[in-house]
């Protein structure tokens, strides 16, 4: 399942830390977001279907988040 605290990092920002340091989503979540978001567009989807927001973005900013 994809983390819904790195979706909403992801749609509004909210940051990977909490005010307290902890991480909200690690580099495994970001690894399946990557494979998540590709699977869709494979399949013909260029939006979530839920959502709406760009999946090409999203598997983008998973993989800047990895390499960082």
């Amino acid at each position: 399942m994809l983390c819904p605290l790195m979706q909403l990092d992801f749609m509004e920002g909210t940051g990977r830390f909490d005010e307290a340091g902890a991480e909200r989503y690690d580099d495994r979540d970001l690894r399946y977001g990557v494979l998540w978001a590709e699977t869709y567009i494979a399949d013909g989807l260029t939006h979530e279907p839920m959502a709406g927001f760009d999946l090409a973005a999203f598997a983008a900013w998973c993989k800047e988040k990895l390499a960082a």
